[in-house]
């Protein structure tokens, strides 16, 4: 079990997607009160900067405009916040779509909504967890991951 205190602590990083409104944004400010620096990640520019502007007046932000569905934007994503912190101590996978697929939707919707709310959560691990796997070995730091999707279903 890793130590929350390690995690949350002033300095580390929280890098969270889907960060511009919503329990994203309540995230962001309550990491940016622990002092935490932040990486924020959203498709939506106009209130991804509104966020960043206002926290940024409490501590370092950097803000990232992409899509989690593209492999390139979330590479983008880790190499901004690499370049910017060196750290990452909580990458939260908040970004969710419910809008979409329902039980008798076409597969077009299905795919869509399992590639906003399932194999993006997959593709971040992959990119962020082999870096994460160095920095715990050699500068014996933690580092979690948190998948926030509010847009689960559960079909019977």
């Amino acid at each position: 079990m890793t130590d929350l205190s390690s995690l949350l602590a002033p300095g580390r990083v929280a890098v969270i997607t889907g960060a511009a409104i919503g329990i994203g944004a309540a995230a962001a400010r309550y990491f940016s009160a622990c002092g935490m620096r932040l990486c924020l990640f959203d498709r939506d520019q106009k209130a991804l900067n509104i966020l960043s502007a206002e926290l940024s007046l409490v501590g370092p932000v950097e803000a990232v405009v992409g899509d989690v569905t593209s492999y390139d934007d979330l590479c983008r994503l880790r190499d901004t916040v690499y370049g910017a912190f060196g750290d990452v101590a909580i990458l939260m996978n908040n970004a969710g779509i419910s809008a979409g697929a329902g039980p008798w939707s076409d597969i077009p919707a299905w795919r869509h909504q399992l590639e906003v709310n399932f194999f993006s959560v997959l593709t971040a691990q992959t990119i962020f967890v082999p870096r994460w796997k160095c920095d715990t070995i050699i500068e014996k730091r933690n580092s979690s991951f948190l998948w926030m999707n509010k847009y689960v279903y559960c079909l019977g």
